[in-house]
C-alpha cells in the first residue's frame, strides 16, 4: 500500500510539472485512537487554595463529588490554556497586568484563532479516598460541571518511567471527554480520549490526550 501511494504521488507530481492534464487523486484516511509518536503526559495538580493565587479566576466549580470520599481535592485539566486565559481576560476576571505578563512569557497565538465567547476549554476533576482508603478519581467527562453523572475510577499507576509511549495503555484506560474549540470561526463540539494516571516515582497525577482535533 505504501508503494502504491508513493507511485501515485510521483505520477501526480510528474503530470503537474509536465503540464499534462491529470485526474484528482483522493487517498482515504481513517483516524483511530492512538499515537504514532507515543503518548506524552503532562502533570495534573489540584487547585491552589491560596487566596492570592492569580489562577483562581480560571477555576471550575463542579458539583456532585461523591459524599463518602474524604480528603477531597478538585482541579481542572486545560485543553487550551491560551483560550482559557483569553476568555477570562475578556470577561474581566483576569487583571490586565497578569494577562500581559503571560503574553510576554509565552509564545502567544493570534487571537483570531481564539474565541471571544467563553467556551469549554477545561475539564474538571476531583479525587479523594473512598471508605476503604483507596484513592479514587472522577472526571467531568461530558463537561456539564456535575460529577454525579460520571463514573469514578481508580487511577492506573504509571511508574518507573514506563508511561511514555504507552499507546496500548492509553487506548485501554482512556476516558472520552467533551470540550469546545473555535474552528473556521465557529464554536464546535469536540471529543477526545484522555488518560489520567498516577506517576508513582514523582508522587503526582498525569494526563495525556490523543487525536485532539
Amino acid at each position: 500500500m505504501k508503494n502504491k501511494i508513493i507511485f501515485s504521488f510521483s505520477c501526480a507530481m510528474l503530470c503537474a510539472f509536465s503540464g499534462l492534464s491529470q485526474d484528482v487523486i483522493e487517498l482515504p484516511m481513517t483516524i483511530k485512537n492512538g499515537s504514532v509518536l507515543g503518548v506524552q503526559f503532562g502533570g495534573v495538580a489540584p487547585y491552589d487554595s491560596s487566596p492570592d493565587d492569580p489562577w483562581r479566576v480560571t477555576h471550575l466549580y463542579a458539583k456532585g463529588v461523591p459524599t463518602v470520599w474524604s480528603d477531597v481535592k478538585v482541579g481542572d485539566i486545560d485543553l487550551d490554556i491560551y483560550q482559557t486565559v483569553y476568555q477570562n481576560y475578556l470577561q474581566g476576571n483576569m487583571p490586565l497586568e497578569f494577562y500581559k505578563k503571560l503574553q510576554q512569557t509565552w509564545v502567544w497565538p493570534d487571537t483570531l484563532a481564539l474565541s471571544k465567547c467563553p467556551i469549554k476549554s477545561q475539564v474538571a476533576f476531583a479525587f479523594g479516598k473512598d471508605v476503604s482508603g483507596k484513592t479514587m478519581m472522577i472526571i467531568d467527562a461530558n463537561n456539564n460541571l456535575d460529577f454525579s453523572d460520571d463514573v469514578a475510577f481508580e487511577p492506573i499507576e504509571l511508574g518507573d518511567g514506563n508511561y511514555f509511549g504507552k499507546d496500548l495503555l492509553y487506548m485501554k484506560h482512556s476516558i472520552e471527554i467533551s470540550y469546545e474549540r473555535l474552528f473556521n470561526g465557529e464554536i464546535v463540539q469536540r471529543k477526545v480520549p484522555m488518560l489520567v494516571g498516577y506517576v508513582t516515582e514523582h508522587n503526582m497525577f498525569a494526563s495525556a490526550f490523543c487525536n485532539m482535533l
